[in-house]
């Protein structure tokens, strides 16, 4: 790679801000939010608007002690400042901090290696064209929240090394205390690690004091604590010790031991890794997480003890989901963009290109027909859309094909399936996993009550439908029919495959991939007179 001025440096910054931000913001426009994780975080967001409760979430009237406050209270700020409960913006917030993130790897970058501004620059591209990151990082999650505020203490850590002195273990303190307000203690696997492990990365000729820097860490943490209970002190009180116990230790320490979700084999990750470096890894830049090269110098050190502590704890826990190692990815560019230069050949750039490819022609299929399963679960997608994807792909396929430049070429890849996918899945995407409609028609009986029958209630149409009744969930005829009685004219959700209750159906709609109906139960004057005969047989 030629040697880069200050202005292309800037520009290549720019668009790694452009191409995550415009993902970011086309996945809002093009797909609904997606359950269940996505609208149960808008539905807490929502009933915190709704209620004012700002100290402890609630999701569906109940404490909802599964997340800390942080990313509800920026929705909310969000929605104050633009004068109303806006969908769109709420979903924007999250991938702020993935924006915020392509920033930060730039400055980690230049700090672990001063020398080098020129692979510091492409560490954003890098992060911002991987695909895991650019799907995960677009999503209303926590965990683009949580990769800035480890590439925060991480950026502290340097900066301790470098002499910072009390000013960066404060600093790496607020980062502890922004990431367990943003997913719970769960920093403390990102970052923790790496600053114990100190003397394994650190140059010997020049490695902090021992009683120094662990006097520092420990300052550090303290600092995270103190901050973090300005927040968690109040909202104990008001919340109570379920809520403490749970926030605290059932979130996160309870996954290390016996995960009541997620659960997956210790080597999850591992088979990940192609997923998680793709479609950099694909190529010779692979090379960078080679033993030489991650043992070559202090910097490299610093992100080999950091990636491989984080693998081997999340291995270890038994709770497992891919996007539990974001911040890692951010750790993966830092190092991928020093070994970006140089020619890459044709012959990796087809490796890299497959997904693309397979995913043109998946569209093409499922339009003609050709995915029976693709059609038994309602999955379309318009021969129109599937042309245009298949072009789309084409186009991307000969540009990666044709451009000289590495870091053009394969920063190409990524954006380009994620147009493919949105150009051939949206249309399904909008009609099979919209929660609107039925969230509609509950919403305009939530006077005489809500339910749900045959499963647990996530949250799902809380936000789509701007709900203020709980509702309730019913799994058995008993309890379906004694709910019918005490809330006549309310209205209950249930798959059309399961046996509904024999209601009249108000509302029919597609949703995760399933046919619903909302059933709204029998007015009083309508179920009195069979109540009134059944009298006399009682006697």
């Amino acid at each position: 790679m030629s040697a880069m001025g200050a202005a292309r440096r800037s520009g290549v910054i720019l668009a790694a801000l452009v191409a995550l931000g415009g993902a970011a913001f086309v996945g809002v426009m093009v797909r609904p939010a997606l359950p269940v994780d996505e609208t149960r975080y808008l539905a807490v967001a929502w009933e915190m608007w709704r209620g004012g409760d700002y100290l402890t979430p609630h999701l569906n009237g109940a404490v909802y002690s599964h997340k800390p406050p942080l990313l509800f209270w920026l929705i909310n700020l969000v929605w104050a400042a633009w004068g109303e409960v806006s969908g769109v913006a709420a979903r924007l917030v999250a991938p702020g901090f993935g924006l915020a993130s392509l920033l930060l790897v730039w400055r980690l970058s230049r700090a672990l290696w001063p020398e080098a501004r020129d692979a510091a620059a492409m560490a954003p591209w890098v992060l911002a064209t991987t695909g895991a990151f650019l799907v995960f990082a677009s999503l209303t999650t926590f965990d683009a929240m949580l990769t800035a505020a480890t590439l925060l203490a991480l950026l502290a850590l340097v900066w301790a090394r470098r002499g910072g002195g009390r000013a960066a273990w404060l600093g790496f303190g607020a980062a502890l205390a922004l990431g367990v307000l943003s997913k719970g203690p769960v920093i403390l696997v990102h970052t923790l690690p790496v600053a114990l492990l100190m003397p394994l990365w650190a140059e010997r000729a020049t490695r902090p004091a021992p009683g120094r820097w662990y006097g520092g860490v420990g300052v550090g943490v303290l600092t995270g604590l103190a901050l973090t209970a300005l927040w968690l002190v109040p909202a104990i009180l008001n919340g109570g010790p379920e809520y403490r116990d749970q926030v605290l230790w059932g979130q996160s320490a309870g996954r290390m031991v016996d995960s009541f979700a997620h659960r997956q084999p210790f080597w999850f990750f591992l088979a990940l890794i192609p997923l998680f470096v793709w479609p950099w890894g694909w190529s010779p830049l692979l090379r960078a997480f080679t033993p030489r090269a991650l043992w070559a110098d202090e910097g490299a050190r610093f992100c080999a003890v950091q990636l491989v502590a984080a693998l081997a704890i999340f291995s270890a826990i038994s709770g497992k989901q891919p996007h539990y190692l974001l911040p890692e990815i951010a750790i993966v560019a830092a190092l991928v963009a020093r070994q970006v230069g140089g020619a890459v050949a044709k012959p990796w750039r087809a490796i890299a290109l497959i997904p693309v490819a397979l995913m043109a022609l998946a569209a093409l299929a499922a339009a003609s027909g050709l995915i029976p399963e693709a059609a038994l679960r309602g999955f379309f997608v318009p021969i129109p859309s599937a042309l245009l994807a298949f072009a789309v792909s084409a186009g991307v396929i000969l540009a990666v094909w044709s451009i000289r430049a590495p870091a053009l070429a394969l920063g190409l890849i990524a954006p380009g399936a994620l147009a493919v996918f949105y150009l051939a899945g949206g249309p399904s995407m909008r009609a099979l996993y919209d929660a609107t409609p039925i969230a509609q028609a509950l919403a305009a009986h939530q006077a005489q009550g809500l339910a749900v029958i045959g499963g647990r209630y996530h949250g799902e149409y809380g936000f789509a439908g701007r709900l203020s009744a709980p509702v309730d969930a019913l799994y058995t005829p008993e309890e379906i029919a004694a709910w019918g009685l005490a809330h006549p004219g309310g209205a209950a959700v249930a798959r059309l495959d399961r046996e509904p209750p024999d209601w009249p159906m108000v509302a029919e709609a597609l949703f995760r991939a399933r046919a619903y109906g909302v059933f709204r139960a029998p007015e009083a004057a309508s179920v009195a007179p069979e109540a009134t005969e059944a009298a006399p047989a009682a006697m």
